[in-house]
C-alpha cells in the first residue's frame, strides 16, 4: 500500500499493492511441479523485496508510505507471533493491512473464528508495539457486526474498515458518518482516523 494524504477527507482514501507471501513448506513452491526450492528463504526474500520497494520510494519522497496487505508472519524473524521482530523489514514499513480479522475468515458476514483471530491478533500487536501501524478491514454488512468490528479494532488501537462488499467497490452506507469522522488535517499515516479500502472506482465518476 503505497499513499500520500495532504489534506482533510471524510474518509482516508488508501491504494493498496497486495503482497502474496509465499510459505517456506514443501510441495507449495518452486516450479512447475510445486516442488520447493531447497534452502531458499522465502519470507526473506518477501521482505527484501519490500525494502527495496521502500528505499525506492522513500528516495523519490520522504514522505512515501508502505503498508503490505496481509502477511503478517513476515514481522518477526522465524514467521511465529513469539518470534523476534524482524527489524529491518519493520523499519522499512508505515503500517500492515489485515483482513478478516474479526469478520469475513470464512464467510462474509461471519465472525472469524477465535483461533485464527487470535493467531493474527499476536502479529497485529506486536505490530503495533514496534510502531506500525495496523489496518484492519473487515467483511461485514450486519449493523451490529459493523459496529463490534469497530468497537474491537478501536479497542487496540487499530484504524479500521468494515467492508460491506467483498469486492470492495462500494461506500458503505452505514454508519451514515464514516467511523471516526473528523476534520483534521491528516498528513501522515499515524493521523489517520478511520479509512476507506475502495479498489474499483467503476460505480463512481470522481474523486
Amino acid at each position: 500500500m503505497i499513499y500520500q494524504i495532504q489534506r482533510p477527507m471524510r474518509y482516508v482514501v488508501l491504494v493498496l499493492i497486495i503482497l502474496v507471501v509465499w510459505p517456506t513448506v514443501s510441495g507449495c513452491l518452486g516450479g512447475g511441479d510445486g516442488a520447493a526450492v531447497a534452502g531458499r528463504d522465502y519470507r526473506q526474500s518477501m521482505r527484501n523485496f519490500v525494502r527495496g520497494l521502500s528505499s525506492y520510494g522513500r528516495n523519490l519522497d520522504p514522505d512515501f508510505i508502505v503498508i503490505p496487505q496481509n502477511g503478517h508472519e513476515l514481522l518477526t524473524s522465524n514467521g511465529a507471533e513469539d518470534g523476534a521482530p524482524a527489524a529491518y523489514y519493520i523499519a522499512a514499513i508505515d503500517g500492515v493491512g489485515r483482513e478478516d480479522l474479526f469478520y469475513g475468515y470464512d464467510n462474509d458476514d461471519v465472525a472469524t473464528p477465535s483461533d485464527e483471530r487470535d493467531y493474527m491478533l499476536g502479529f497485529m500487536n506486536a505490530a503495533e508495539q514496534n510502531g506500525v501501524e495496523v489496518l484492519v478491514t473487515d467483511y461485514c454488512s450486519s449493523q451490529a457486526f459493523v459496529d463490534d468490528s469497530f468497537t474491537q479494532s478501536a479497542g487496540r488501537n487499530y484504524i479500521s474498515f468494515a467492508a460491506d462488499q467483498r469486492e470492495l467497490n462500494s461506500i458503505p452506507t452505514y454508519p451514515a458518518d464514516p467511523y471516526n469522522v473528523n476534520s483534521d488535517n491528516v498528513t501522515s499515516l499515524t493521523a489517520a482516523k478511520n479509512f476507506l479500502y475502495l479498489i474499483n472506482p467503476d460505480a463512481f465518476g470522481g474523486k
